[in-house]
Parts: structure tokens; sequence; C-alpha cells
């Protein structure tokens, strides 16, 4: 199983980033844009995991965020990775407040047992909106960021992580929540294994 840890996008915030994707897309022939219900923000990419290790990998995960509190999240402006020109992933921030980053940490450590790999580079909280191939040059990168500005800068509440499985296909990456678990403790839910994102 392919998985990750992530942060749900509230569904008005999704709708705004689409509206926008919709916009760029057009004037963008050389990105394959993300579908507004896949947006997410990733906490700790696992990579492949052994079913048998799921039950393990859920305990950990919820012992995590027990001590976890609710916070909230703000979207900032665009960017790309890497950010020096040659550009093969935009993206757009979160503001890397107390709150997120403690969340981030915690879970990186719970799962680390779990992961094909460690993670090399620091946090940096953001939702992945493209991938470029051929890369972009760094003119098209800053037209751009101008050109999505600050697409929904109100904050919104953060409950609860995800655990979600990426099953690779011709038509892309499909979502599948695994388990929800709530921060601060008040127990873990399984998510529905029918509820995809395509």
């Amino acid at each position: 199983m392919r998985l990750f840890v992530a942060v749900a996008i509230p569904e008005a915030h999704r709708q705004r980033l689409g509206e926008r994707l919709r916009a760029l897309g057009p004037a963008s022939p050389r990105a394959r844009w993300e579908r507004a219900e896949k947006l997410h923000l990733t906490l700790r990419f696992l990579g492949e995991v052994a079913p048998q290790r799921l039950p393990e990998l859920e305990a950990a995960l919820a012992g995590a965020t027990a001590s976890a509190s609710p916070l909230t999240v703000r979207l900032t402006a665009g960017g790309a990775f890497p950010p020096a020109g040659r550009a093969r992933v935009l993206w757009v921030g979160a503001e890397p407040e107390a709150g997120l980053v403690t969340l981030q940490q915690a879970v990186a450590t719970a799962v680390a047992p779990f992961a094909e790999r460690e993670e090399g580079r620091p946090f940096r909280p953001h939702l992945t909106l493209a991938r470029c191939d051929p890369p972009w040059e760094a003119r098209e990168v800053a037209r751009f960021v101008s050109e999505l500005g600050t697409p929904a800068p109100e904050p919104f509440p953060v409950t609860a992580c995800q655990l979600v499985e990426s099953r690779l296909g011709p038509g892309g990456a499909r979502h599948t929540g695994i388990a929800s678990f709530p921060l601060g403790g008040e127990g873990e839910s399984r998510a529905e294994r029918g509820e995809e994102r395509r």
C-alpha cells in the first residue's frame, strides 16, 4: 500500500482553488493540473507499507495525534520546486504556524518506522497544484505566482489528519481515505474505503 498522511482541505477552499486552476490551465498546457477534489496538505509521505502493518501504523498515528490540539491553516502565495528555475512542481503555500509544525513533527516521528526512507528536506507546508513536464523556467513560474495570487486566504480549522492510500494508474493517482485521526485524542474513526479521489 502506497500511503501518506495529510490534512484535508475544506470543500469551499478546494472549490476556490479549482476555479483558479481551471482559469490557469488553458494558458499553461505544459503542466498537469491536479483536480480540486484531490488537493491536500501532506504531513508525511510514507511510500509502500505492507498491509499487515496497517494496525500498528494506525495505533502510532492515534498516539501522535492524541496530544495535538486543533489548529487553523491559512493558505498563502504560490511557488515551485525546485525554487531556482527548472521547476517540476507548482504549489500554493500554507503558513508554517507553530501548531501545524508541531503536528507535522509528531506525525513524522510516529510514522518513521514505517516510511520507505528518511525525510531529507525540512517541512514546507504546501498543496501541490501541478506537475511540469518539461520543467518550467523562472519567468514562467513568476507568471504563475502572479496570476494565482492568494486564491483562498481565509484560515480554515484543522481538527484531524488523514491516512490516505495512493494508487497509481494510467489516469494518475487515485486517493482513498483509510482512517481519520482527530486531534486531541477523541478516538480514531475508519474512513470508508470506497471513498476515492481520482
